[in-house]
C-alpha cells in the first residue's frame, strides 16, 4: 500500500509541476477541444455514477476509485498540455533508471536468485514481478519500454538504444505473460497497416524495427530452446493468448459475461457500482465488495456506463494525436497498450498509465533531438 501511494504522489506532484509551469511560462501545446470535452465529459459522468451508486446501496467506498480515475484524467490533460515543458527533460536518460532496475530484478528471479512477490512458475520456469509486484505489470510495463528505446534508437541512431530495446523485448517475452506479448504484436500490426509492407521494406529505419521486433522474438525462442529444451512453453503463452480454452481464459470469459450482466442491471449509460469493479477499492477497504472482470473496458463500463467509458478511452486514444506523426513505433506502442486494455484489466497499473501519458512528452524530446536542438 506505501508503495502505491508513493507512486500516485510522485506522478500528481510532476504532474502539477508540469502543467503549472507550462502554464506560467505560457508553454502550453495546443490541447484538443474534443480532449478537454472528453476529460470534463468523463469527471462529470463519473461522478453522477458515484451518486447513482451512494443513491443505491449507500455505500461510500467507491469514492477511492472516482478519485483514482480522476487522477489518471488530471495526469493525461496535463502530460498532453505540457509536453514541450518535459520535451526539454532527458526524458530517454531518466525513464532507464526505474525501467533497467525492474528489469535487472525480473531476471535475478529468472537465475532463482530471488523471489519478489507477484511472481509465480510456470511449469519449470519462473514467471517474474520484478519490482512491479505483479507478472502482468512486470510484462506490459516491459513491452511498452521496448517500444518507447525501439522509437529512441528510430530517433537518435544510437546504438546503445537498441540494444536496450531488445533486453526489454527478450525481458517481456520470456515473462511468459500474454499481456505483454500482445503489446509487441499489436505494436508490429500498426508498423505493417501504417506503412504497409512495401514500405517496410523500401525504408530501411522501419525495416530495422520490423527485423528487431521478429528476430527480438525469434531469439528468445531460440533462447528457450536452448535452456529448457523445448519450445512448448513459449509457443503455448503465445498462441493461446485469445484461445478459450488456454489456461485462465475460462475464468476470463466467466468474468466478461459477469461484467456484461452487472452492465444490463444498469442504467446502462450511466452506472450505478463504482468501486466494484476495481482493484483499488479493496485494497484500502478490506471488507468491501469488489470484482475483477478481466477487461479495463468493462471495468468502465460497470462503475461508469456506455457514456462513462466511452469518454474515457476517447481521452486515452487522443494520446495519439499528440505524438508526431514520424514517431510511429510510439503511437503503436500506445495504441497496443490501449488495445490490451479490451481484454485484460491493466487501466489501474500504475506504470501502465504513466507511460502512456507520458508519451507525448517523449515524442517532443525526441522530435528536438531529431532537430538537433539538444546535443541529449
Amino acid at each position: 500500500m506505501a508503495g502505491y501511494l508513493v507512486q500516485y504522489a510522485s506522478i500528481g506532484v510532476l504532474s502539477a509541476a508540469v502543467f503549472l509551469r507550462a502554464l506560467m511560462f505560457r508553454q502550453l501545446a495546443s490541447v484538443s477541444a474534443v480532449k478537454l470535452t472528453s476529460a470534463c465529459a468523463f469527471v462529470a459522468l463519473a461522478g453522477s455514477s458515484f451518486a447513482l451508486t451512494v443513491a443505491k446501496t449507500g455505500a461510500w467506498e467507491g469514492v477511492l476509485y472516482l478519485g483514482v480515475m480522476a487522477f489518471w484524467t488530471f495526469y493525461l490533460v496535463s502530460m498532453g498540455s505540457g509536453a514541450r515543458v518535459l520535451g526539454v527533460v532527458p526524458l530517454e536518460k531518466l525513464l532507464l533508471v526505474p525501467l533497467l532496475a525492474n528489469l535487472t530484478v525480473g531476471l535475478l528471479e529468472h537465475s532463482g536468485k530471488v523471489v519478489m512477490p507477484g511472481s509465480s512458475l510456470y511449469g519449470e520456469f519462473i514467471r517474474p514481478a520484478g519490482l512491479m509486484g505483479s507478472m502482468q505489470h512486470y510484462a506490459i510495463t516491459l513491452a511498452i519500454a521496448a517500444c518507447f528505446y525501439l522509437q529512441v534508437f528510430l530517433a537518435t541512431k544510437a546504438p546503445v538504444y537498441l540494444v536496450i530495446a531488445v533486453a526489454f523485448m527478450l525481458g517481456t517475452m520470456a515473462s511468459l505473460t500474454r499481456s505483454g506479448y500482445l503489446i509487441l504484436g499489436l505494436c508490429a500490426a500498426f508498423l505493417c497497416a501504417a506503412e504497409g509492407i512495401r514500405a517496410l521494406l523500401r525504408r530501411k529505419v522501419l525495416r530495422v524495427a520490423w527485423t528487431v521486433l521478429l528476430s527480438s522474438a525469434s531469439a528468445v525462442l531460440l533462447a528457450g530452446s536452448l535452456v529448457a529444451k523445448h519450445l512448448e512453453p513459449f509457443w503455448e503463452r503465445a498462441t493461446t493468448m485469445l484461445h478459450p480454452g488456454a489456461p485462465g481464459n475460462p475464468e476470463r470469459l466467466a468474468a466478461w459475461r459477469t461484467a456484461l450482466e452487472m452492465w444490463a442491471e444498469s442504467p446502462l449509460v450511466l452506472g450505478d457500482a463504482v468501486g466494484v469493479v476495481t482493484q483499488s477499492t479493496g485494497k484500502v477497504f478490506r471488507d468491501a465488495h469488489t470484482v475483477n472482470v478481466e477487461s479495463g473496458v468493462l471495468q468502465q463500463l460497470v462503475n461508469f456506463g456506455l457514456l462513462g467509458a466511452l469518454a474515457f478511452y476517447v481521452m486515452l486514444l487522443l494520446t495519439l494525436w499528440e505524438i508526431h506523426r514520424r514517431h510511429k513505433v510510439l503511437r503503436g506502442a500506445v495504441l497496443a497498450g490501449i488495445l490490451q486494455s479490451l481484454v485484460y484489466m491493466s487501466i489501474e497499473t500504475v506504470p501502465y498509465m504513466f507511460l502512456l501519458g507520458l508519451a507525448p512528452a517523449l515524442s517532443d524530446r525526441l522530435r528536438r533531438l531529431e532537430r538537433g536542438g539538444q546535443s541529449g
